[in-house]
């Protein structure tokens, strides 16, 4: 399964993914994780906020839409934390765009 990554710098490639991988992990072994995951996945700090272009799921959990609304700035409703995605199927041709720094 791929799923296409937008990095902060605008680059965008396609990038495998195993199922039931964590998108921060995914993102950590492709070196795309420069300045986010600051709180280590624990919702404390937003930085890791993705767009979700196409695809995907936008099934958020409360905890996640709170730490959206009080960290990540220009947050919509497109707007997931990359450290609550776990993909699957469903990401299966999706597309993310890394916003830049909150």
């Amino acid at each position: 399964m791929k799923i296409t990554i937008t990095d902060r710098n605008g680059n965008t490639n396609d990038y495998e993914f195993r199922n039931k991988q964590k998108l921060t992990s995914l993102m950590v072994q492709n070196n795309l994780d420069e300045g986010f995951g600051l709180c280590g996945g624990f919702l404390d700090c937003g930085t890791c906020h993705v767009v979700v272009e196409s695809g995907g799921s936008m099934e958020k959990q409360e905890d996640e839409q709170d730490c959206l609304d009080a960290f990540a700035f220009n947050a919509n409703d497109k707007s997931r934390l990359a450290c609550q995605v776990t993909l699957n199927e469903s990401w299966d041709g999706a597309s993310i765009k890394i916003v830049p720094d909150n």
